[in-house]
């Protein structure tokens, strides 16, 4: 029992508390989950297509939409230093939180260049954001994508008729 309790005890202290910044080199999983130093995150209120998704162009055709967006984050974020402010623990024992690479808020670039979706089940921080990359028809609003969360809930991947890009199209930073 003293055993557990020690165990529980430096896990607790292993990970950040809520609400206490941490910073580190990023090192990108996948499009919304990042290793900020020895730290698994999980980007606080976006969801971004899982690196197995594929999506459909204007064409037709599908494409690995999912290893793009990998692509397009890994290249704009790799190796930089992110500044992180927990916001929860997901399920997986991933500290949920929002972070920063040089000032600017990387939920923010993301929905913004059309890489990910606003996570409205759990905040509207970029709602708009979203809706204004979606108007443009940045990333991937330029073509057919299953929302993240169906993708990863069914059980035979399908993509609805629904706007969101072709893999030519390059996400830019704004």
């Amino acid at each position: 029992m003293v055993l557990r309790v020690l165990i529980f005890a430096l896990l607790l202290g292993a990970s950040p508390a809520l609400g206490q910044g941490f910073s580190g080199t990023l090192h990108v999983v996948d499009g919304d989950t990042f290793d900020v130093g020895d730290v698994r995150v999980r980007l606080f209120g976006v969801d971004a297509v899982e690196r197995s998704q594929t999506c459909i162009d204007r064409a037709g055709t599908r494409w690995a939409c999912g290893e793009w967006v990998v692509g397009q984050v890994t290249a704009a974020f790799e190796g930089k230093t992110a500044d992180c402010l927990p916001q929860d623990t997901d399920r997986y024992g991933r500290v949920v939180a929002k972070c920063t690479v040089a000032g600017e808020d990387l939920g923010a670039v993301l929905v913004g260049n059309g890489l990910a979706q606003a996570y409205r089940l759990y905040s509207m921080d970029y709602d708009l954001i979203e809706k204004g990359a979606s108007l443009q028809q940045l990333g991937l609003w330029s073509s057919s994508t299953q929302v993240p969360a169906d993708y990863r809930h069914s059980a035979a991947p399908v993509v609805p008729a629904q706007s969101a890009p072709p893999p030519q199209r390059r996400a830019g930073r704004r």
